[in-house]
């Protein structure tokens, strides 16, 4: 529920920061619906509780159910190491564990891509 709250504040927030002129190419694109439009989100933290095999996040219901609200569909997880997992989804990435945080920079980047191919 924080997450839809802040997907929401987010874009009242951005309307404040527009010009008049990037307010009508926002409205224009995205054909008066600028304020609910999707959005591609990057969640860094510092662990995933509980930390378990890749398939289990695929496969078991509970797993996919919770992560369904936060990424969207579920499109895959990596397992990078003992405390590392990336969860990517249709509409947000999970970097989890004490490694991930070093490759922020490569994960935000990526994330703009994806945003991109949601546009």
């Amino acid at each position: 529920r924080v997450v839809v709250d802040l997907m929401s504040d987010s874009s009242r927030i951005i309307d404040d920061l527009l010009s008049e002129y990037q307010r009508v190419q926002m409205e224009m694109v995205f054909r008066g619906e600028s304020l609910g439009r999707d959005k591609f989100s990057l969640f860094l933290a510092d662990s995933i509780d509980p930390l378990t095999k890749a398939e289990s996040y695929l496969n078991d219901p509970q797993y996919v159910a919770e992560l369904r609200q936060l990424v969207g569909d579920v499109q895959s997880v990596h397992c990078l190491s003992s405390e590392d997992c990336v969860i990517q989804g249709s509409k947000a990435i999970i970097a989890a564990g004490p490694r991930c945080k070093r490759h922020d920079d490569l994960l935000a980047r990526y994330m703009v891509l994806c945003a991109r191919d949601n546009f």
